[in-house]
């Protein structure tokens, strides 16, 4: 692949080393100043929280294109294979992983468990793996439609993994709550978002960059909010060192296993290569743009939400430096 062909794709924001170094700044804004951000704080993060996930899932309403799925339904032997990786494969791997590790070997913090199994249910990214599997040549069709689908559905899958996985902890009135909160936060904007796709579809295209840094501006306060009141309730006052590397380790191991995994698959499968790539882009990613705001519904009264959300942050970080080393690699057109 020519230069400038990497100097475009550097150039296009496509590793959005900028959001990185804003979920850095976010920490560290959080760490010096939480007041602000903690319950009650002059921000009221209480409210203003969830004002962002309605912004997020109603700007994704607006940008999904759900009409590629017409286009893409032939492709059938692709869908089933991402999603089945993406919400089956991969959660019961997390689960065995947190069965020896955690449960039977106690190596492991409870909440960085709790993360690493919120991450394994997650869908794939909405945008980072049609833009990768398009540098790398792949099957751009098939990668559109399992971001599409695979937001959509995790919408309902997300929640059902997490009341299967909490069991007792999401009885009663707390998951008539959980359901409540994420048909009015999540649900209703993103339909409400297709609902007025055919008037603003032009309006939202033209300016679809603006609204993902709109998106990703909703993003960072969220994560601000998670840790400035993770630190005014003392909780980083203990010491989390040995979680913190637990989560690098474990996180970086997964992600291997589940990429080697997908690739392998895929060829066992006989894909084409074209198809192949777009499973490995999509299937083992995990879609920090979805992940925060349904952890913030799902887990927003603890204090420890903070280190449950940092196996996904770290996750980000690792896929979009690995994606961009593998494009370089396999972009030009020889076969792996």
């Amino acid at each position: 692949m020519s230069l400038s062909f990497h100097r475009g794709f550097f150039a296009n924001g496509i590793f959005r080393y900028g959001f990185l170094l804003g979920v850095i700044l976010a920490l560290v804004l959080a760490g010096l100043f939480p007041e602000p951000g903690a319950p009650g704080g002059w921000l009221r993060t209480e409210w203003t929280t969830g004002l962002c996930v309605f912004l997020i899932f109603l700007i994704q309403g607006l940008i999904l294109p759900t009409d590629v799925l017409w286009r893409g339904l032939l492709q059938w032997r692709l869908h089933v294979y991402v999603h089945g990786f993406l919400f089956l494969l991969f959660p019961v791997i997390a689960l065995a992983i947190d069965f020896v590790l955690g449960e039977k070997l106690g190596w492991l913090n409870p909440n960085v468990r709790l993360g690493f199994l919120f991450l394994a249910i997650l869908p794939t990214t909405i945008s980072t793996c049609v833009a990768f599997t398009a540098a790398a040549r792949g099957n751009v069709p098939g990668a559109l439609f399992n971001a599409t689908v695979s937001n959509v559905a995790a919408i309902v899958i997300v929640p059902v993994w997490i009341f299967w996985i909490s069991g007792k902890g999401m009885e009663g009135n707390a998951g008539l709550s959980m359901i409540g909160d994420i048909a009015v936060l999540v649900l209703l904007p993103l339909a409400l978002g297709q609902v007025l796709r055919p008037w603003l579809k032009g309006a939202a295209e033209r300016r679809q960059a603006r609204l993902r840094r709109l998106t990703n501006a909703a993003i960072l306060f969220i994560l601000y909010a998670a840790f400035a009141r993770s630190v005014a309730s003392g909780f980083w006052a203990q010491d989390q060192t040995g979680a913190v590397i637990s989560v690098f380790l474990l996180v970086l191991a997964g992600f291997v296993l589940m990429h080697v995994l997908a690739w392998q698959g895929a060829g066992l499968l006989r894909f084409s290569r074209e198809d192949r790539l777009a499973a490995f882009f999509c299937a083992p990613q995990k879609s920090l743009a979805m992940g925060i705001p349904m952890g913030q519904l799902l887990f927003a009264d603890r204090p420890d939400l903070s280190l449950i959300l940092l196996p996904l942050m770290v996750y980000h970080a690792v896929q979009l430096l690995a994606g961009g080393y593998v494009v370089s690699r396999v972009g030009g057109g020889s076969s792996t």
